[in-house]
């Protein structure tokens, strides 16, 4: 990306600022009091002075952190690579190297199946767990329900013997 792109760019978001600084949201945010011909020319104003402050400001960051000289630094960099942004890791050629790196990768695999395994039965014994606690709750809700049906045919029972009285 050049200096020219990254100061279109920021322009661009500049207008977009601007553009956001609406007249109607000004006016409504100003008291009724104050005349709506006097808030559209304040209003103007305001856009004619933040444009030019908020350009000049982007300029002189753009100065300030030496933007053009970072990015034709940036480009030459990516020039001189010799290596696509894809480039895959080097590994040794087939001989007796080869076998040396097949038993480390080998090593690893078993290391990071052995650290599986272990999460496999962590997981599985909060699984048991969990059903556990699911059949006990089950039974007390169980319970609860005998509870609650047992007091409803009581309170019927009541009312009814009231109702004849």
């Amino acid at each position: 990306m050049s200096e020219a792109d990254i100061k279109s760019a920021l322009d661009q978001v500049v207008d977009r600022i601007v553009k956001k600084l609406d007249k109607k949201t000004f006016q409504e945010a100003m008291p009724r009091s104050i005349e709506q011909e006097f808030l559209s020319s304040l209003h103007s104003r305001l856009l004619s002075v933040v444009r030019p402050k908020l350009s000049q400001l982007v300029e002189d960051k753009l100065m300030e952190e030496q933007l053009g000289e970072k990015l034709s630094n940036l480009d030459s960099i990516v020039a001189g690579t010799r290596h696509p942004t894809s480039h895959k890791a080097w590994r040794p050629v087939a001989g007796t190297d080869s076998l040396s790196v097949g038993g480390h990768d080998l090593k690893v695999a078993l290391r990071e199946k052995e650290e599986l395994g272990l999460v496999v039965q962590q997981l599985n014994s909060e699984v048991e767990q969990l059903e556990e606690k699911i059949v006990e709750e089950g039974t007390r809700m169980a319970r609860n329900m005998t509870t609650i049906t047992t007091g409803e045919r009581m309170l019927e029972g009541i009312a009814s013997k009231l109702g004849e009285m």
